[in-house]
């Protein structure tokens, strides 16, 4: 249990490996060498710039040592390199290893943890690069043992079986794999090296050991991808060429959408690691033949806007020009069915305001951002064609009284437009303007308009809802380019939507969390781990501030998402301004709050279960003394039903079981639902108790239940272990 825990530890701690991307004052903490490092974290990826030619996907799981608890190639990698901090690891793997409950001597599968200097790589290879039956799976790592007999024991030991015999020349077999396996041990660099699969052979090991000494990786498209995400090679990361593999894919996809999907896609990448200091989560598709592309903005961008003084919120995206909306009429024209939809909307907005659709995008694009600066809060949009801008306000002039003022100010020119509320439109679209007339609260909110302050800028319309931030815009001036912010965040001013935002005191806080993990993974090992030998943050200068980037791109050729953080992605949710708390909502909303939710009424059912352990004492004594189960609670001494203690359930007695019963009161999932406790005799003298549909078919009740009765009506998936279907 002690190991499973220390695992866990670990594997969280590597989701959420450390970086960061600010420039700050140099550190006067000395670091440990490059030599200490790696015995302390692990090697640099190996296999990944000597894959054979015929690999089609590739897997590199990261050392846990090093993606928890080391440098991992991000700017902020100081924090993990101190020599107080490397020694500090260095002990803890040592005394880990020791510890008489979790360690290697107590089980074997932890010694290859301990042991473990690199990270796991693993290639699928096949023939001309042609998924087949015949494919091998190839898997190299190091591992830190005297000899090959001692790592053949260790291996033995864990698969439960006979330790390894390695030959003379550090060869072995793999008994009982499922699919010929085979092994080679080198003593001199402790590489352990694979070689899986059905048509697999010793000799094929030894020439795949060859081909991969003396090759050279040559330049492909998926290795591209792969260092997008991970240029480092220090973290999780997966690709494969689903050209090649696509014959095998085919046959186990049914779907139609997800066959047309296989069939777009060329190769793929997806992982963690890091790019130029920053921590990036990345997905990169390379496709082609993508109908649906063509309905994107495609013109080119660049974000050459700039901010008064710092930046703190930027969200870019890609605008519709009057190039993308003619060329998407003339796909929608390709469709009988859009088509006719889509002229109808044509001629009735013709009809109404004398414009066309590409009309009300001509002045604008390709591009719109929205950000916040020590100015204020603004959205912006590139002017695109300043005499069609000037028609649309006609436009809405004429035929739906709106009002433009502009005011000088500064030196500059800030413009004003009124437009008239939804209700006023309507009645201008041909609204039944008496039934309008007939509610006050209409009449009221009719003349609630919205209003619209821009300053023309640089070829930009920079917007605000009240003319008080462009003042100050035009006082300090805008001389920081806004795609210098981006790009500071690792994200791509060019994709389709990006963003990035600032967080506070990141590091500092993320090396306090690391100490007190690093002293909880020695306390779950049984060994101390001394912090107070440990830098400070200010010793080692670590930066006030971070920054967050995120991009999508969608194109023809590539599909591309990533997230880009400075210590780990759960900034995403404890950063600051806008477009850290829309983060943070999706996440919550798609995964924390369902998880949360499941959590609280599982708790919510195990505390009611906690609650019957009176009543279960007072059956079991009862049928010990009579030989039979209490009928009603009169013969017990009790008071029943008997209320929970937070009044969400009703405790009661059914002809010796025990029945509880959710109220109203109870959360929405399980109110109004019940859960019987039934008791089962196990031996002469003891009594167990069996829940839920555990206890559905068991052979041991005391109590005969007719055919059809259920156990419970609660959703497994919130009732506790022993009560779900065995």
């Amino acid at each position: 249990m002690r190991l499973a825990r220390l695992l866990l530890m670990l594997f969280i701690l590597t989701i959420f490996a450390a970086c960061s991307d600010e420039k700050s004052p140099t550190s006067k903490v000395a670091s440990a060498d490059d030599s200490a490092q790696k015995a302390a974290f692990s090697e640099a990826p190996w296999l990944r710039d000597r894959l054979p030619a015929d690999t089609i996907a590739y897997v590199r799981l990261p050392s846990p040592w090093r993606s928890a608890l080391g440098p991992a190639g991000k700017t902020n990698d100081r924090m993990f390199q101190s020599q107080a901090y490397v020694d500090a690891v260095l002990k803890l793997r040592a005394d880990l290893a020791k510890d008489p409950l979790s360690g290697e001597a107590a089980l074997p599968f932890a010694g290859l943890l301990y042991r473990l200097g690199s990270p796991v790589e693993i290639a699928v290879i096949a023939a001309g690069r042609m998924a087949s039956p015949a494919a091998n799976v190839y898997l190299t790592l190091t591992l830190d043992y005297a000899d090959a007999a001692a790592l053949g024991k260790v291996l033995g030991e864990a698969t439960g079986g006979a330790a390894l015999v390695f030959d003379a020349e550090g060869y072995a077999s793999l008994p009982n794999a499922g699919a010929p396996g085979f092994l080679h041990f080198d003593v001199a660099s402790k590489r352990l090296s694979a070689l899986g699969g059905m048509y697999a052979n010793l000799d094929s090991l030894k020439a795949m050991r060859k081909a991969i000494a003396d090759g050279k990786v040559e330049p492909r498209a998926e290795l591209a991808l792969e260092r997008e995400i991970d240029a480092h090679g220090d973290g999780l990361v997966i690709w494969a060429d689903v050209e090649a593999m696509r014959p095998i894919l085919a046959a186990a996809v049914t779907d139609e959408a997800a066959r047309k999907l296989l069939d777009q896609t060329k190769r793929i990448a997806l992982g963690w690691g890091s790019v130029d200091g920053h921590g990036r989560l990345g997905l990169r598709a390379e496709i082609s033949g993508a109908a649906w592309t063509s309905y994107l903005p495609q013109a080119p961008r660049k974000l050459d806007l700039k901010a008064s003084g710092s930046t703190r919120m930027l969200v870019s995206a890609g605008w519709y020009s009057g190039d993308d909306v003619t060329r998407i009429i003339a796909a929608v024209q390709q469709d009988a069915e859009l088509s006719k939809g889509w002229n109808e909307a044509e001629a009735k907005l013709v009809e109404l305001t004398g414009l066309h659709t590409v009309d009300l995008f001509a002045p604008f694009g390709p591009d719109v951002v929205a950000f916040a600066d020590d100015a204020g809060e603004f959205a912006a949009i590139r002017l695109h064609d300043a005499a069609a801008f000037k028609r649309l306000l006609g436009v809405l002039q004429e035929k739906f009284k709106a009002r433009s003022v502009v005011f000088d100010h500064a030196g500059g020119q800030i413009h004003h437009l009124r437009l008239p509320s939804f209700l006023e439109i309507g009645r201008t679209l041909g609204a039944d303007a008496e039934k309008l007339d007939d509610e006050l609260a209409a009449k009221i909110y009719a003349r609630a308009g919205s209003h619209l302050y821009w300053i023309e800028q640089d070829g930009w319309l920079v917007i605000a809802g009240v003319p008080q931030p462009l003042m100050d815009r035009l006082a300090l001036g805008a001389d920081q380019p806004l795609d210098a912010y981006l790009a500071g965040a690792g994200a791509d001013a060019t994709a389709l939507l990006s963003g990035a935002a600032v967080v506070n005191d990141a590091a500092r806080r993320t090396y306090h969390g690391w100490l007190g993990l690093l002293a909880s993974l020695g306390d779950v090992g049984g060994v101390e781990v001394d912090l107070m030998a440990l830098p400070s943050a200010r010793q080692l200068a670590l930066p006030a501030e971070s920054a967050l980037g995120a991009s999508l791109q969608l194109s023809p050729t590539r599909l591309q998402l990533e997230l880009d953080y400075a210590q780990h992605p759960l900034e995403w949710v404890n950063g600051s301004d806008g477009l850290t708390a829309a983060a943070a909502a999706g996440v919550l909303a798609a995964i924390a709050m369902p998880a949360y939710q499941d959590f609280t009424l599982r708790a919510e059912v195990a505390q009611a279960l906690a609650e019957t352990s009176a009543l279960k004492t007072a059956i079991t004594e009862h049928y010990a003394s009579s030989g039979e189960l209490p009928t009603d609670a009169a013969s017990l001494g009790m008071d029943l039903p008997q209320a929970s203690s937070n009044g969400h359930a009703q405790i009661d007695l059914d002809n010796g079981t025990i029945l509880i019963h959710f109220t109203d009161q109870a959360a929405i999932r399980i109110a109004g639902k019940y859960l019987y406790l039934v008791p089962a005799q196990v031996s002469d003298d003891s009594v167990e108790w069996r829940c839920g549909y555990a206890a559905a078919g068991a052979e041991d009740l005391l109590v005969a239940f007719e055919e059809g009765v259920e156990m419970s009506d609660i959703d497994q998936r919130y009732l506790p272990t022993q009560c779900r279907a065995q």
